[in-house]
Order: structure tokens, then sequence, then C-alpha cells
């Protein structure tokens, strides 16, 4: 097997897709910092944990801004090996390879993070091996080359759940398995008091919705990003229980028929069935609970306002 490094002709630049929700870490930072030492620290690669919208994204993106590194993020099941990996291609009348986007992130020293990575393709963790542990070297088979990632390449996994029992042992034994927990439903309305404006009332009717939802499906249940949705079209006034319903309710449920009404059905038996705030008056004031205005006034929204 060559250990050579891999020449390739100049390729388009690549585009890194974004995340286009606001996604939250913890107000304090801490998660931040202790992932943070993980990264610098060079030992392994990571794997965030944790149920949709909980913020995997947003820490990442922070992580990579705070070292001044590029992290392009792209979603396991949407891939096949040779979109990371590279392939031969007809360029200016002869025949190159053309690395993929894991290659040339590797070859440039940026952060990588592959999303779902519980629905990549099996030849694909195969190939990652190499790159997961000590050697941080993948092996492209269609060139039979070998390339090395440079200092400051950093991959990164992540998948929604609570363990990784459907990965390989062998390549579940290579990583640094961190599990990012969901924001406090406090927490969650202070961040949407602050980001919309919009009153304590509201944000309590939209974050109890998003709770019950969870007691109903704790794994499927709402994601922030939906709370954000939602809050965002009752600012432009949208009823509660319309948005609740058409933001939350809806993508939690899909098509599927059973989970839509036992989610219902928890919401006729909670407060929410009879829930009808003031607009105006006592709750026109986002500041007016305490523990919001702690929150608030705490900067739990600061990185993200």
């Amino acid at each position: 097997m060559s250990t050579a490094k891999v020449t390739v002709r100049r390729s388009h630049a690549v585009r890194s897709p974004q995340s286009g929700a606001a996604e939250f870490i913890d107000g304090s930072g801490e998660l931040l910092k202790r992932v943070g030492r993980y990264v610098d620290a060079n030992v392994g690669t990571l794997c965030l944990t944790g149920p949709p919208g909980s913020g995997k994204t947003t820490l990442l993106q922070k992580l990579a801004a705070q070292r001044g590194r590029k992290l392009h993020t792209v979603i396991a099941s949407e891939l096949v090996p040779s979109d990371l990996l590279g392939s031969y291609k007809l360029r200016g009348g002869a025949t190159v390879f053309v690395p993929g986007l894991l290659v040339r992130a590797l070859m440039r020293g940026d952060f990588f993070y592959i999303d779902e990575v519980l629905h990549a393709d099996k030849n694909l963790l195969h190939v990652l091996h190499s790159l997961i542990d000590h050697r941080r070297e993948i092996y492209l088979p269609v060139c039979n080359r070998t390339v090395q990632a440079r200092e400051t390449f950093r991959l990164f996994l992540s998948y929604n759940g609570v363990n990784g029992h459907d990965l390989p042992r062998a390549f579940r034994d290579r990583l640094i398995m961190v599990p990012i927990e969901r924001l406090d439903q406090k927490t969650e309305r202070a961040i949407l008091i602050k980001r919309y404006g919009i009153s304590v009332a509201q944000a309590s009717y939209l974050t109890l919705y998003a709770e019950l939802t969870r007691s109903v499906s704790p794994h499927s249940g709402a994601s922030l990003r939906q709370l954000l949705q939602a809050a965002a079209v009752v600012k432009e006034g949208v009823s509660m229980r319309d948005a609740a319903e058409e933001c939350i309710l809806n993508g939690v449920a899909g098509s599927d028929e059973r989970l839509r009404q036992d989610i219902l059905n928890r919401v006729m038996a909670s407060e929410l069935s009879n829930f009808e705030p003031p607009y105006a008056d006592a709750y026109s004031d986002p500041y007016a609970d305490n523990d919001n205005r702690e929150l608030v006034k705490n900067g739990v929204d600061s990185d993200h306002a």
C-alpha cells in the first residue's frame, strides 16, 4: 500500500452547508469549555449525542469560530463514500482525481462535521477507522493512496439518540462520546422571550406544549428549533394554538396519526386546554417573571441575539 501524498488539480471551492436553525448551548458556557478542551487536546474524535435541536451544530460552530477554523457540515444519510473521499473526473480533456469534501477538509486543516453518523454507509465507517484514531489518515482505494490529515484538522460526528450501540464496536471504541442534553423549560422560555420579545404567557404556552410532546415521545419530541419557529410566528400575530400545532406538533408527529392523537390528548388534559392569557397588561413586560429576568440578564442568549 502506498503512503504517498495525493497531488490533485485545484478544484472549485467547496461551499460548506450551514445550519439555518438557531440552536443554543448551556448559558454558562461550561459545556463549550469542556468540549473545547477535548478539541485542543486532540486525543480522539468527538461524537456528540442528543435529541434534535439540542445545540450540537451550534456548539461546533462556536468551537470552530473560536479557533479560526472553517467548519464543513454534512449529513451522512445524504452522501455516498465518493462524495467524501473523491473520484476520478474528466477535467480539460484529462482524467484527474478530484478529492471529496472530507479529503479537502483534512488537506486544508479545516473542521469537518458528519451529522447522523448512524445512517452512514458501512463502507464509509470502515474507511474512517484510520482517521478517527491516532493515525489520522485516510486511505483512498480508488487511487490507492493514503492522505495524512493536517495538524489543525478535526473530525466531529453526531447522531440523535442516547447511545451508540448501533455503531460497530470497533468504531465506537475510537470515539469520545459527549451527550448534549436538552435545555430546561425555564431556560427555553427565557430564550424565546429575549429573542422574539413575546410575553411570558406566550413563551410559557409554547414551552409547555413542547414539554408535553416530549413526555409522549422522549426521543422525538419538540426541538428548540421548532420552539423558535413557533415564537417567531406568534410575534407576527399567529395564535399560540396555531403556532404550536403547525410549528411543533406537525413536525413531531409527521404522518404518525396515533402519535398526533396521543399528543393532542395530553394537551387537552393539561392546563393548556384553558390557557387564555392577557396580552397587554400583566404580561406586557417580557421580564415580568423573575426567573426569566435573571436568565436574560445573565446573557443566556447573548451569543445568538
